[in-house]
């Protein structure tokens, strides 16, 4: 079971965490229900999100700070049977992002708002730094596939636009999203847009 006292005080000290049972399996945060706010009827974020890349080589950890309604994002290295901080910083998304996805190169894409708006970060790519490699707004997503807003709202499965789950491909280094039943691609390392037009 993960120590998340020691995470939590890791974060603090930029220290490296040991996690006994890091390669036996993705640590995952203890079971709690999802919070709602009080003044009106958007479901908050889980309070703590952890993502590991596809061979664990780095784990990002999504944090929901209730009073700011943002989320910090946090990257991990895992290095043997420990785990070493690499960077941590607020992230702008109202309330924080929907998804969150990182490859074996620490780098990262951060899908959509938690809330559903025609958000100005529907994609942001990071690098292994935490520094921001290229930023979409729903509108460049939209413009990219060439379809109507009711063609992509008519496919939507999760959030304004999402039309299937956001993963990373099977070298890890492109995300791959549906939008409108089709998919776009990102690469991870350069940021740029590859649409493809085969149906999810």
């Amino acid at each position: 079971m993960v120590d998340w006292l020691g995470l939590s005080i890791a974060v603090i000290l930029q220290k490296p965490v040991f996690f006994p049972n890091l390669l036996a399996g993705i640590p995952m945060p203890p079971d709690q229900p999802s919070l709602e706010a009080k003044d009106d009827a958007i479901a908050f974020p889980p309070p703590r999100r952890v993502i590991a890349s596809p061979e664990e080589a780095y784990f990002l950890t999504l944090q929901f700070l209730p009073q700011q309604r943002r989320s910090q994002a946090v990257l991990y290295e895992a290095r043997g049977d420990r785990c070493q901080l690499v960077w941590q910083a607020a992230l702008p998304h109202e309330y924080g992002p929907r998804f969150g996805l990182v490859n074996d190169q620490g780098h990262i894409a951060l899908v959509d708002e938690w809330i559903n708006v025609r958000s100005p970060r529907a994609l942001t790519i990071l690098d292994d730094t935490g520094s921001t490699v290229a930023q979409f707004a729903y509108a460049d997503l939209r413009a990219a596939v060439g379809l109507s807003e009711a063609e992509i709202l008519d496919r939507t499965q999760a959030g304004w636009w999402i039309s299937d789950v956001p993963r990373l491909s099977g070298d890890g280094q492109r995300l791959i999203v549906g939008i409108g039943g089709q998919s776009i691609q990102a690469n991870l390392s350069t940021g740029q847009l590859e649409p493809s037009l085969s149906a999810n």
